[in-house]
């Protein structure tokens, strides 16, 4: 109806602008817009992303069920990520700014893992800040594709860590922090030269360390296991392009279990070490993931 004047009524106006944005944002095709942003992503950087199923998460986001992410790398692609679910939200004004900021949170490897990633675009370089916490995860799930002869290392990983990088092909100036716990898990097959480790379980292991120009501070490493304890500290020297292959540069105080079933005392004797007041023995530990060597 129109009014005296001939003209619309504002009422009728704002009705319609209304109902649009209703049918625009109900029948707007939003997973279909988040898969084509992470193909992009995926193409930009050579992260791959799989998923068997894409729900739309408002205003910005978007969950993946039974999702996995491989990331690049010199020695080849390694899984960041496995699990039931994985939601990522995407902040909007952030891309104002050119840059992506991205919340994510999901259930993986057998416990809860969230965090944050900041990108610089374009994405392709990898340069930006990752923030990531984990809680009960598997670390058995997650260090599979780095274990080395018939090394196995289970338990369960608390912590988070902090990183950030220039160029992902260019780890030299990374840099980071970490903070993580490994409880209730077993080591198997662990080759030391210079010790006769036995297999054995632990009740944690406690790590917090530093990372700047392709050094690795370890300001603390806790053992408490069956066989020893140990206090280790230094500095691991890493190799970006096989970590297996980084120098490690350690002080490592141990101290023999009730039996000693490490044989501590006998290594120490060879190397003519003592005993300190808290019963510890003092080693230096070298050589590199591949090949360490107590002296």
């Amino acid at each position: 109806m129109r009014n005296p004047h001939g003209r619309v009524p504002i009422l009728y106006l704002v009705y319609g602008l209304v109902l649009f944005c209703v049918l625009v944002a109900v029948f707007f095709p939003y997973s279909r817009l988040a898969a084509t942003v992470l193909r992009r992503i995926a193409g930009e950087t050579g992260i791959q992303v799989s998923y068997q199923d894409l729900t739309y998460v408002f205003p910005t986001g978007c969950r993946l069920e039974r999702a996995q992410i491989a990331v690049p790398t010199k020695v080849g692609k390694i899984h960041a990520y496995k699990g039931e679910q994985l939601t990522l939200k995407v902040s909007p004004l952030s891309l104002l700014r050119k840059n992506v900021n991205v919340r994510f949170e999901g259930d993986g490897y057998g416990g809860g893992i969230a965090g944050k990633a900041a990108f610089v675009l374009p994405v392709g370089s990898g340069a930006g800040a990752y923030r990531l916490k984990v809680d009960g995860v598997d670390v058995r799930q997650i260090l599979a594709p780095f274990y080395l002869r018939n090394f196995k290392l289970t338990g369960a990983l608390t912590g988070e860590a902090d990183l950030a990088l220039n160029d992902m092909d260019h780890l030299a100036t990374a840099t980071g922090n970490l903070d993580a716990v490994l409880r209730d898990g077993e080591v198997r097959n662990i080759y030391v030269r210079g010790l006769d480790l036995p297999d054995f379980t632990f009740k944690m292991m406690r790590a917090k360390g530093t990372l700047e120009n392709e050094n690795l501070q370890v300001q603390e490493c806790h053992i408490d296991s069956e066989v020893l304890l140990a206090e280790i500290k230094g500095e691991i020297r890493l190799n970006t392009r096989d970590l297996r292959d980084s120098q490690l540069n350690l002080k490592a105080d141990l101290r023999p279990q009730r039996g000693d079933p490490a044989n501590l005392h006998s290594v120490a004797a060879l190397f003519g070490k003592t005993l300190d007041a808290e019963g510890y023995y003092s080693f230096r530990l070298v050589g590199t993931f591949r090949q360490p060597e107590v002296q």
